[in-house]
């Protein structure tokens, strides 16, 4: 665990830095700077993009992470393994150019009524789906060699930063519209380039494929895995971006509100995010030495101190989310019933801990993968049904329902398959601790400033919640060797 540890501190950092400056971009910045049009206009063209990006790279970054192990040989160049990761993307590549060149009129026509700014730049779609597919790749190549530091700071801050910059240069009328959106898309082809660079100081890449380890580690499996993950990861990343996709089509305006307020619970998955970065490569090194001791460990502590954090952050969120509002422009407090909604959603991924890692990593892929397209189109559906009808309320959930019916799958496959049971009594007590710590700030009388409100039961909340979990002996800090030491 000590890799695990070391990276997953500095990618906390890293994730928490970028939520910072996420935070306040779309928090402070892009409600006073940018129409919420224009905020509508980035995230449907980012969550389209993301979407068609992820089969891009057909499952090649998959195929990294699980089987980087056999091809681990620094001074053979990994025998080529670089270069044969690259042809995935390649046919990936030709295969999206040509989904999206005979079908954008459609998905043009479904935009023009009431996004038509969303159609007008959809020819931006194909290069930032390549520069997406690419950064997925590059950045599980990095972590299999277990360099996933300097990418996460890419991703989390590097990238965050220089939109922030694009937002004021097209506020004081630096960048219209059009310059706005091609820097915003330019900003991940910068990305791709400085992880190109990366790979070439760290990872000992090579074209030069060494096709006989290929063969003798079979690539036909190797090939099946990754169009399966390819076909689960799409599925997957459905689950995050499908509700931007389908609420962009009744316009730009209402999606910016919603892509503002919805952002605000995703601060409670954020450690869920940095430690899978890590832990995916940790869990298959794991399984390919079949050692059930480690996998155990990861697993249990996950769900435990996962959860923990989770209701922290999910009491926090919701006793304050209407001082946080009233700071926002009154348009945006529309939203604010979506926030306990999706907080429920976001609080469930967080107690499975690394079960989506561990699941897709242990030979079960076919499994997996119709569980992911499963739960996928139940989130298609709910989505189809209930956005028409309740608007941002019905994507809350929508995402909401999806994350309990999937978390809860999920624990029952590895229960069965795996017998492995993380949930004691002390989840209870976690769960009853957050209780209490939510009323007694509910309890405390409104405050005339919302900053003042936050900071007041922020801190009585904090300390309430710190001493019921350490007081039930749940999480023990301990002193080993000078340095503290989490039970």
């Amino acid at each position: 665990m000590g890799v695990v540890k070391r990276q997953g501190i500095k990618n906390t950092i890293s994730s928490y830095l970028g939520i910072i400056i996420g935070f306040v971009s779309l928090i402070i910045i892009q409600p006073k700077l940018l129409p919420p049009e224009i905020i509508g206009l980035s995230r449907v063209l980012f969550a389209f993009s993301t979407l068609v990006g992820t089969l891009i790279p057909l499952g090649a970054a998959n195929i990294a992470i699980k089987y980087f192990p056999k091809f681990f040989n620094p001074e053979e160049k990994h025998h080529g393994f670089w270069g044969f990761l690259l042809i995935f993307p390649m046919v990936g590549g030709t295969i999206t150019f040509l989904f999206l060149y005979f079908f954008k009129d459609d998905i043009i026509a479904k935009y023009s009524l009431q996004s038509p700014l969303f159609a007008s730049y959809f020819y931006l779609v194909f290069p930032f789906c390549i520069f997406l597919g690419l950064t997925s790749l590059f950045n599980s190549y990095l972590s299999s060699i277990y360099k996933s530091t300097i990418p996460a700071y890419l991703s989390d801050i590097f990238v965050r930063l220089l939109y922030v910059i694009c937002i004021f240069l097209f506020h004081y009328n630096i960048f219209n519209v059009s310059e706005f959106i091609f820097s915003y898309v330019a900003i991940y082809a910068i990305q791709v380039i400085a992880l190109i660079i990366y790979i070439y100081i760290e990872g000992h890449p090579s074209y030069k494929i060494s096709w006989d380890k290929v063969k003798s580690e079979n690539h036909k499996e190797m090939i099946q895995f990754g169009l399966i993950i390819s076909i689960a990861s799409f599925a997957s990343m459905g689950l995050n971006t499908i509700d931007a996709v389908i609420l962009g089509s009744y316009g730009l305006n209402t999606l910016g509100i919603y892509t503002v307020v919805a952002f605000i619970p995703t601060i409670i998955q954020t450690p869920l995010n940095a430690l899978d970065r890590i832990s995916a490569s940790k869990i298959a090194f794991a399984l390919h030495e079949n050692d059930t001791t480690e996998i155990r460990t990861i697993y249990y502590k996950s769900c435990k101190y996962l959860f923990v954090i989770g209701c922290y952050l999910t009491v926090m969120i919701n006793t304050n989310i209407a001082s946080l509002l009233s700071m926002i422009k009154p348009e945006y407090l529309v939203a604010m019933p979506i926030v306990p909604i999706v907080s429920i959603g976001y609080l469930f991924n967080m107690a499975g801990g690394t079960n989506t890692t561990l699941l897709f990593y242990s030979g079960k892929k076919h499994e997996s993968a119709f569980l992911l397209i499963g739960v996928f189109i139940i989130t298609i559906v709910m989505d189809i049904i209930l956005i028409p009808k309740y608007g941002m309320l019905g994507a809350a959930y929508a995402i909401m329902i999806t994350a309990i019916i999937y978390t809860l799958i999920k624990w029952w496959i590895i229960k069965t398959k795996f017998n492995l049971q993380p949930y004691d009594i002390s989840f209870v007590r976690i769960a009853f601790t957050a209780i209490i710590a939510y009323l007694s700030q509910v309890c405390l009388p409104q405050t005339s400033h919302p900053i003042f409100d936050i900071l007041l039961k922020g801190t009585i909340g904090t300390i309430i919640f710190t001493a019921g979990i350490l007081f039930q002996k749940i999480i023990i800090l301990r002193l080993k060797d000078g340095k503290i030491v989490i039970d």
